[in-house]
């Protein structure tokens, strides 16, 4: 079996381009990386992998440093786009609003960089002729495929919300999920969906081999932790009201907040700061002491680890639809009890077995109700953390292998 593994592309520049291997934590990419990695290692026998990924030329640079040929077992080959033909690209988008539909008529493409990235695309898929193709999470670029790869052989990924391309749902053979909720909402939003097969995201292995530490329910000091991209989607802007209330009741609470905009951002440099980080950090200075809350930038996987390992719990107050929630998974593997919005993703990490409580994130009093409830309940957030912990152990990558493979054969 020869499959042809696809990830999606940025529509607009500076946004950075994710290559395969990772230069990032990203959740979605690193879950492709473990999965394939797996594969190419125990399953080579069965299964011939190729993942396709756009970079720039300064990634291309950083990717040869970062990730030697010796370190990775799967095949993962590059379209390198220019600088100049991203700007062009996404100039023309953005001033020229209708060449979008021009491009899609004449090439299958929505922008200048996409028409170039699936150019490239097609002259692999012609000369290695892959049984099976994978669209990863640019739904927008269904037609553009189904242009030179049979529709029997194409399926797509669908991780995040989607606007109108949702039309095109349908159109591959079947479609990919992480999770069993996100699989309802896909045939929801489009009932011509005939198949819809899920493959669980996998926890790292850094936080596989973890050990419940129930002592950090009984300290003086509470430290309530957020990773994510520090973006209007992730809710940051109702968390920091929220603490407002929460310190009024728990004068020793701290927010620690790890990440930036994006992974472009490292460390706290103030030149590296979005507007909107700038905004959030400024709301904070007004209303909170400098003290409570920690602005920590992007960390390094070791920093991350031992961040979670000083938290009391986590809260991820999403506004948009998250698929799985990588970063709830890694929390619940620490053991550490979730509060999270209702959305897709979260919601199947919390019906595998508890370890989360839900809000509603723009209600700033509830969210902070939902907080305090277990800041001022140790026992229940120490068994609400030991139920997290406990769910996390069932995201292995030998699972999602198993799915994985199951979903080919079905193929075959």
């Amino acid at each position: 079996m020869k499959l042809l593994y696809i990830c999606g592309i940025t529509p607009d520049y500076p946004a950075l381009l994710r290559p395969l291997p990772p230069l990032d934590s990203g959740a979605p990419h690193g879950n492709i990386f473990r999965l394939v990695e797996f594969l190419a290692q125990y399953h080579w026998d069965e299964i011939e992998i190729v993942i396709i990924s756009a970079m720039s030329p300064g990634q291309q640079s950083f990717m040869q440093a970062s990730w030697p040929s010796t370190s990775v077992f799967g095949e993962y080959r590059h379209v390198i786009i220019p600088d100049g033909w991203r700007k062009l690209s996404s100039w023309l988008n953005k001033n020229i609003p209708f060449l979008s539909g021009v491009l899609r008529r004449l090439f299958g493409a929505y922008s200048l960089q996409g028409w170039y990235y699936f150019r490239q695309i097609q002259n692999i898929y012609r000369d290695w002729q892959p049984n099976w193709v994978i669209l990863d999470d640019a739904p927008q670029y269904i037609p553009t495929l189904l242009r030179f790869v049979p529709r029997e052989k194409v399926s797509f990924y669908c991780r995040y919300d989607i606007g109108s391309s949702r039309r095109f749902l349908h159109w591959p053979s079947r479609v990919l999920v992480s999770n069993e909720a996100m699989g309802d909402w896909v045939k929801k939003i489009n009932q011509q969906v005939l198949k819809c097969e899920i493959v669980h995201n996998t926890l790292p292995i850094e936080f596989s081999h973890r050990d419940f530490n129930p002592d950090r329910f009984h300290a003086t000091s509470k430290t309530i932790l957020f990773v994510g991209r520090i973006t209007p989607q992730k809710g940051i802007q109702h968390l920091i009201p929220a603490f407002v209330k929460i310190r009024a009741v728990e004068p020793l609470a701290r927010l620690v907040i790890v990440g930036a905009e994006n992974p472009a951002s490292l460390g706290n440099q103030k030149n590296s700061l979005s507007a909107f980080e700038l905004e959030m950090r400024q709301l904070a200075q007004q209303f909170l002491p400098s003290d409570s809350v920690i602005w920590r930038g992007w960390l390094s996987h070791e920093e991350l680890i031992a961040q979670y390992g000083l938290a009391y719990l986590a809260v991820y107050p999403s506004v948009y639809m998250e698929s799985f929630g990588n970063v709830a998974l890694e929390a619940m593997a620490s053991g550490l009890p979730v509060v999270a919005s209702d959305r897709p993703g979260f919601r199947s990490l919390l019906e595998k077995g508890g370890g989360m409580l839900v809000s509603d994130p723009t209600n700033e009093v509830q969210l902070a109700q939902v907080i305090l409830r277990l800041l001022q309940d140790p026992d229940l957030a120490e068994n609400l953390g030991y139920q997290a912990f406990q769910v996390a152990q069932q995201y292995t990558v030998n699972r999602a292998a198993t799915e994985f493979l199951s979903v080919l054969k079905i193929e075959q």
